[in-house]
């Protein structure tokens, strides 16, 4: 699917059936009971529409921008039809957004987050490109290795990932005497304070190769969007908060 597509669309995934499952087959020539059901919430909608229409529903952390947009008109059906609803859509809305692997988003965040890894790990102004590739390729717990129909991130690839925050690769002279494409780590302090405000690295804790004079930061600060950062993917579970307002009850991510 289109990623222009696949970020306005909810992910639900399909496994082929066992042979030891059994399912009911779908009859054309019997579809009364859902001729009655798709009455009866014409009719639910139309007794709710004011109040659907007003709805502001509360988001689970995590879920803004299209993933929001997305999931706004379920959750403000789950909300009027109250019960267990509102809490058991946004486990829901929690469980399927995090596992959606066409998130392409996410993956930019992630990788955004990995390369701020390396910069800590590293403590040096810049890294060569290839530098960063191999670290990410040694990631197990992270898709770089196989990013692509079996095959590693590429340069390529994670320049056009790490553009869409205004961050682009030059060439310049390193430590070790040679030149290379790399990035230098000023180029992405605008993008993680935005991105990742809670563990942001700084020029600051580069050590001294920050001397270099020649490779400018192409980060532009009014061209990226102020967003909240993405949390982790991987949920061991959820409990239930209430939120500020008294509202219904909010699932929480606990790690």
């Amino acid at each position: 699917m289109p990623g222009t597509l696949a970020d306005r669309s909810i992910h639900a995934e399909l496994q082929r059936k066992r042979p030891d499952e059994r399912t009911r087959e779908f009859r054309y020539d019997r579809i009364d009971h859902l001729r009655d059901l798709a009455r009866q919430a014409a009719r639910w909608v139309e007794d709710n529409r004011s109040t659907l229409r007003e709805s502001e529903p509360p988001m689970p952390a995590g879920l803004f921008n299209r993933k929001a947009d997305n999931w706004r008109p379920l959750l403000a059906i789950a909300d009027a039809a109250d019960g267990e609803w509102p809490v058991r859509a946004r486990v829901a809305a929690v469980a399927l957004s995090a596992t959606d692997a066409y998130d392409v988003e996410s993956f930019k965040v992630q990788l955004l987050a990995d390369t701020q890894t390396i910069f800590g790990e590293i403590f040096e102004d810049r890294l060569k490109t290839k530098d960063i590739l191999s670290r990410l390729h040694e990631m197990e717990d992270r898709p770089w290795s196989d990013f692509r129909r079996g095959n590693p991130i590429t340069a390529r690839q994670l320049g056009d990932m790490l553009r869409s925050f205004k961050i682009a690769a030059s060439s310049r002279r390193f430590a070790d005497g040679t030149n290379a494409k790399g990035y230098l780590i000023s180029n992405f302090e605008n993008a993680f304070s935005r991105y990742l405000p809670d563990s942001a690295v700084t020029t600051s804790q580069a050590n001294e190769t920050a001397g270099y004079s020649d490779f400018q930061s192409v980060t532009n600060e009014h061209d990226v969007t102020e967003r909240i950062s993405l949390k982790a993917t991987d949920i061991a579970g959820c409990d239930v908060v209430t939120d500020k307002k008294g509202g219904h009850p909010l699932p929480r991510i606990v790690p």
